[in-house]
């Protein structure tokens, strides 16, 4: 269980590992990491786990990989095996909660009458997490980005909910065009093209339709029949 919960949870951790590197740079101070993986070890109940990092690796900045592999091996292995279903779920919310805090303070939203509130962006975080796919470089770097495939899901679902015309799809064809997204991309598309094109308070009702679809749904119906399998 504690490795399925850090599999639903790696693409949002990945996104506050992003959310702690400097501009450019690939890696994270283990001093920062530290911080994070106190955070992580308090909500899973296993305090003191970020205690070892120091002595992890010669280096004083890890990698995703590597961090990764830190809180596979000191975190996570930590937990208890006897957590039900709805247990690790509302960890995995949590954690998603943690994640998107980082990532918020990050991401520079433009300068528009019609922002998403946080509620909504968060929402939207957990939609690009659950869809995304982490890809690895031959070094161990990470990125966390959309397919194409799952762009064009996510965006004909706000068109054909905001305007119950699938024609408008050729209105947004260059929305279609980019072959993969990383989620600031993802939030500043919808803010400058759909919350400036149509009502915000529609393009916020479609979106929690999505997220009751996607992660709500999904979830709730993948971690019943992992339960089942149990």
């Amino acid at each position: 269980m504690a490795n399925t919960l850090l599999e639903f949870s790696r693409n949002s951790i990945w996104q506050g590992f992003f959310a702690l590197t400097d501009k450019d740079c690939l890696q994270v101070p283990k001093s920062r990491l530290k911080v994070f993986i106190s955070s992580i070890g308090t909500l899973l109940d296993n305090k003191g786990v970020e205690n070892g990092i120091n002595d992890f690796r010669s280096s004083s900045a890890l990698n995703f990989s590597e961090f990764e592999y830190y809180l596979t091996r000191e975190v996570f292995s930590s937990m208890s095996e006897e957590l039900s279903r709805s247990d690790l779920s509302v960890l995995e919310r949590r954690i998603d909660d943690l994640c998107w805090t980082l990532t918020k303070s990050k991401i520079n939203s433009p300068n528009s009458d019609f922002i998403l509130d946080q509620e909504s962006a968060f929402k939207l975080f957990r939609i690009f997490c659950l869809l995304a796919d982490l890809v690895r470089d031959e070094d161990g770097n990470a990125q966390v980005l959309l397919s194409a495939e799952e762009v064009d899901l996510v965006f004909n679902k706000i068109i054909f909910g905001v305007s119950k015309k699938g024609s408008m799809k050729e209105d947004f064809e260059c929305l279609f065009s980019n072959a993969i997204f990383d989620f600031q991309t993802f939030v500043s598309v919808i803010e400058l093209k759909f919350l400036k094109q149509f009502q915000p308070t529609k393009v916020i009702e479609v979106i929690d339709d999505i997220y009751n679809e996607f992660v709500d749904d999904i979830i709730t119906k993948i971690w019943i029949a992992m339960a089942v399998i149990d």
